[in-house]
């Protein structure tokens, strides 16, 4: 496959929705043939997972299934969307310590590439296999190759429309910087990989090659585990990775990417007037709603968030828990990261430096560095074993 970007021009860009709803359709369809077994869809309050859900062609011959901790804004949305489609919906409720006691065997599937609380659906093997499912399919990548999510954005205060941003190293999850000498050796090997010119991010083209750079191939990314773990024991088999799909992709303009453009407009081909009514559970609007209640209801929801958070909920609005609440409460994550190993001491000290490798989970202020830490001493534990 020739990974080179041909964009179409910004009138045309109803011409190539009805190209992509067609491509998507085709995709799942491919990805719900009658060999691959019985396929279950993955389903959030979004829109990537509700897409897949409408492409099927045989929506009652699917199951749908939400891992959740409450019954919140998401799971409410995921099953007002099974249920609108005729689909059967399979609640998967988490126990507190669903993370910690799936850790290990998580990072050994999937050799602690991509942060362990990524680990999704190991958990729940056991029940997708009491209802006979042997085909995962979910939204895993529309983030990436249609939103444009490899690429630095601006946003807007207030509405978060998206502009093409200045050039950082980072993009959608952070970079840890420290003044070890692995650290700059990490810096320069990433100078070399993005060079100053390409740096520049002045035209679209440079914009394009860098965000190429960092999708493809599609494995490497924060997110692995979410994707590698089910791929290697459950049957995994992303729609997002047929051809028709990545040709759409390369047609896609940056304008097209941004603020899902072009994306929504292939959301209401496919999933049609009664689903796209059903709320965002990323905006908390109708698919097609204005730009004003759009921003409405999301600052509504941040502001929910918000609440939740200052008063210490193990849980979130969303599809995952409060991480820094979870990571300092979890007697298993606590007692994997306490277990001696000077291996790991060493490496640690040499990437973040004495002063930010901390021994103590409440130490850390970020919460995703320690449960990347963790991943990797976790893996490291076990190749000492």
């Amino acid at each position: 496959f020739d990974i080179v970007h041909r964009p179409w021009s910004e009138n045309k860009v109803e011409e190539l929705a009805e190209e992509f709803a067609v491509a998507f359709k085709k995709a799942v369809t491919n990805r719900t043939l009658p060999f691959l077994g019985r396929s279950a869809v993955a389903l959030s309050g979004g829109l990537d997972s509700r897409t897949v859900l409408c492409a099927a062609p045989n929506r009652q011959d699917l199951i749908t299934f939400t891992c959740y901790d409450e019954e919140n804004r998401e799971f409410r949305i995921a099953r007002e969307i099974a249920q609108a489609t005729g689909a059967k919906f399979v609640p998967l409720k988490r126990p507190f310590d669903y993370y910690g006691e799936n850790a290990a065997l998580g990072v050994k599937i999937s050799g602690a590439l991509g942060c362990i609380a990524s680990n999704h659906f190991l958990g729940f093997r056991a029940q997708l296999n009491e209802l006979c499912i042997d085909n995962l399919l979910t939204g895993c990548y529309c983030d990436y190759v249609f939103k444009g999510l490899a690429i630095n954005k601006s946003y807007t205060r207030w509405t978060e429309r998206e502009s093409i941003g200045a050039f950082k190293f980072n993009y959608y999850g952070p970079r840890y910087l420290s003044d070890t000498p692995l650290s700059e050796k990490l810096g320069e090997r990433l100078e070399r990989i993005f060079p100053a010119d390409l740096r520049q991010y002045d035209s679209e083209q440079r914009v394009m090659q860098a965000e190429r750079k960092r999708m493809f191939p599609l494995s490497y990314e924060e997110d692995l585990a979410e994707r590698t773990i089910p791929q290697r024991v459950m049957g995994w088999y992303p729609p997002i990775g047929e051809n028709d799909l990545m040709e759409v992709h390369l047609k896609m303009s940056c304008a097209m990417r941004l603020n899902r453009e072009l994306f929504v407009r292939m959301v209401k081909r496919v999933c049609g007037p009664k689903v796209c009514a059903i709320a965002d559970a990323n905006t908390g609007a109708p698919v097609d709603a204005s730009l004003l209640r759009e921003t409405f209801s999301s600052s509504w929801c941040r502001v929910e968030d918000l609440v939740r958070r200052l008063a210490g909920s193990k849980t979130t609005g969303g599809s995952w828990p409060n991480w820094k609440v979870y990571a300092n409460q979890s007697p298993t994550i606590r007692e994997l990261w306490s277990r001696p190993n000077a291996m790991a001491d060493d490496l640690f000290v040499k990437v973040l430096g004495k002063e930010r490798y901390k021994k103590e989970i409440g130490a850390y202020e970020d919460v995703y560095l320690f449960l990347q830490l963790f991943t990797l001493k976790v893996w490291l534990d076990q190749r000492n074993g």
